[in-house]
């Protein structure tokens, strides 16, 4: 059995958790539609207070996410599939890039 890889990043913001929140509720239902078309399932769970966690099920495969948001930063922390993990850096910047999109002005309106 292989040894799972955790990846993790912080991501500072000025909005507040309660805007962070919204913003990450209203592209929750995009991002779980972009899964699906790759025949990746996401179970996600109710926020429990400030964090949200999620497992994403495909090509035999399972990995686990958690979102932890504050008022100042938001943080995200992935189990993955061993195999997963010489991608690691560019998961990375890609959930940076994401969250820059979500976090500036216009991301309330995306």
């Amino acid at each position: 059995m292989s040894k799972p890889v955790t990846l993790t990043f912080t991501f500072p913001h000025k909005l507040g958790a309660a805007e962070v929140r919204r913003r990450l509720d209203l592209h929750t239902a995009w991002a779980f539609e972009q899964f699906a078309k790759e025949r990746i399932t996401i179970e996600a769970d109710e926020w429990f207070g400030k964090r949200r966690a999620f497992l994403a099920h495909g090509y035999g495969m399972t990995a686990g996410a958690a979102i932890q948001v504050a008022d100042d930063a938001l943080h995200f922390e992935a189990l993955v599939p061993e195999v997963v993990g010489p991608f690691a850096p560019l998961i990375e910047v890609i959930g940076w890039q994401y969250a820059r999109k979500l976090f500036d002005e216009e991301g309330a309106a995306r």
